[in-house]
């Protein structure tokens, strides 16, 4: 009965020395696994801050060089400005260059044509200055001859002024003489003339109406009045006038298609 509980007690003691070192194993085991855990835990953490220290400074370097970029871009456009203005600015120093030497050719042609003239006068340079003055002495003259003359058309431009509105009044006056005479005359022709009984007949035709005994008759004959009647029998179709020696021009006689105008009536 001893050996038994002997050989129990012997297997409990193995036993519980089994469990123990199998428990210290699995102990030993999370430690190492503990450890590796927060080594690997500490390296990770390293590598973050690390990454993290990269990352701040990959974005510092981003953030200066996009600095350096727009200063680049601005400068850039600067230096573009710049080269647009200096290229206008050569092209205007062209165009300007180019005025110069066609004012140069110019000149150098007036030049020419100066020498051309100097080397066909035959004087002596001695004498030259001399000759200037006497030109000069001609070009006054001639100035003076033109003051003259300007002060002459401009007196001679007033009389005609003057002229103009006098003979603007004449115009606007027989204007008024002519309106009167359509206005007021009625015309007709000489139909008879008997030189014996000292009498002369005149149709007016329908105008016949307008003539009184108080009426002047006047005889044209190419624009001209050679002589003045006054009706002594007024009839419907003609009117009949005495002939007065003294009423005619000096050598004219009345004739037949005689323009006759009735310059003024009872009526006016």
């Amino acid at each position: 009965m001893k050996t038994i509980f002997y050989i129990l007690s012997v297997l409990v003691i193995a036993a519980a020395g089994y469990f123990t070192w199998s428990n210290q194993k699995k102990i030993e085991h999370q430690i190492e696994v503990f450890e590796q855990t927060r080594q690997t835990k500490v390296d990770v953490q390293n590598t973050i801050a690390e990454t993290n220290q990269k990352l701040e400074d990959t974005e510092d370097a981003l953030e200066k060089a996009r600095t350096l970029k727009a200063e680049l871009e601005a400068k850039k456009k600067n230096e573009e400005a710049k080269y647009v203005q200096l290229q206008k600015e050569l092209e205007e120093y062209e165009a300007e260059i180019e005025t110069h030497d066609a004012r140069l050719a110019q000149l150098q042609k007036v030049q020419d044509e100066i020498q051309q003239v100097l080397d066909q006068i035959d004087i002596p340079w001695a004498q030259v200055p001399g000759e200037i003055e006497k030109l000069k002495e001609e070009l006054k003259q001639k100035r003076d001859d033109r003051d003259q003359l300007v002060k002459l058309v401009e007196k001679l431009g007033e009389e005609l002024e003057t002229k103009q509105d006098e003979l603007s009044r004449l115009d606007e006056r027989l204007g008024g003489i002519r309106e009167k005479i359509i206005l007021n005359a009625k015309e007709g022709k000489i139909t008879a003339v008997n030189m014996d009984f000292g009498f002369v007949v005149v149709n007016l035709g329908e105008k016949n109406s307008n003539i009184t005994p108080r009426s002047d008759l006047l005889v044209m004959r190419g624009g001209r009045l050679i002589a003045r009647l006054e009706p002594s029998s007024v009839e419907p179709m003609q009117t009949v006038c005495d002939l007065d020696l003294d009423d005619l021009t000096p050598g004219v006689r009345i004739q037949p298609g005689d323009r006759v105008i009735l310059e003024e009536s009872s009526g006016a």
